[in-house]
């Protein structure tokens, strides 16, 4: 899940708000990356084209947030909220997209309320 955050946030850097080509991230393969990048096209959280090379893995170009994308950074971004929701899901034994959105929400409503935000 850290690796499909780092994508999330790189192409919501990116000029234009859409990269051009497939990132790279120190500590990861390219078959890592594409993998995930991969994953998160299918969730629905990224769009952009791809393709199959004749070697290596496939490739991604001009790579762009979706609906989801941007909810998923929205409850993720805070640092210290992405911590507890790692933690918890660790704790729960599950990595699932839907528990970790819900998690990331719990979080965030606990620290609105924190804040003296009356949650309704």
């Amino acid at each position: 899940m850290d690796l499909i955050r780092k994508l999330l946030l790189t192409v919501e850097e990116a000029p234009d708000a859409a990269l051009q080509r497939m990132p790279t991230f120190e500590g990861y393969s390219v078959d890592a990356v594409a993998e995930h990048t991969r994953l998160t096209f299918d969730a629905g959280l990224l769009e952009g084209a791809s393709f199959k090379p004749l070697s290596g893995p496939p490739q991604f170009a001009n790579i762009s947030l979706t609906w989801s994308g941007h909810e998923f950074l929205e409850k993720t971004r805070d640092p210290e909220i992405w911590e507890k929701t790692k933690s918890a899901a660790g704790k729960v034994g599950s990595f699932s997209f839907p528990l970790i959105m819900e998690l990331a929400a719990g979080y965030m409503k606990a620290k609105a309320t924190a804040l003296g935000i009356p949650m309704i």
